[in-house]
């Protein structure tokens, strides 16, 4: 993940089919900098809906592996509160915000888990 661009990260848009039935998305992410790096994740059930109907879930990364666990019973919009509707899901997605510096991550198992 590299500047110049706003919002470095992983994106993976126009999905298609249902997460209906599962609870989790789970990732492996090794963050190789000594500090902490915070990420948002960014979750869509409609196709590019407005800020405050979006799930977003920033966490800190600490320095070695993370297991990164979202909860989608936990999850809600910005700005609605309204839950994630599991069977629309249409993008997934993580960033790191203006970063000022090259960021590396290794990311690993990428799942959906009921």
């Amino acid at each position: 993940m590299y500047p110049p661009e706003t919002y470095p990260g992983f994106f993976m848009a126009d999905l298609k089919g249902s997460w209906k039935g599962t609870r989790t998305i789970r990732l492996d992410i090794f963050n190789p900098a000594k500090r902490p790096l915070p990420v948002t994740f960014r979750i869509d059930d409609v196709i590019n809906p407005p800020y405050e109907d979006r799930i977003n879930e920033r966490i800190l990364l600490k320095n070695g592996m993370n297991y990164v666990v979202l909860d989608f019973s936990r999850l809600t919009t910005s700005g609605t509160g309204r839950h994630l509707d599991t069977a629309h899901v249409c993008a997934f997605m993580f960033f790191i915000a203006s970063p000022s510096r090259p960021v590396t991550i290794f990311i690993d198992n990428i799942r959906l888990c009921k």
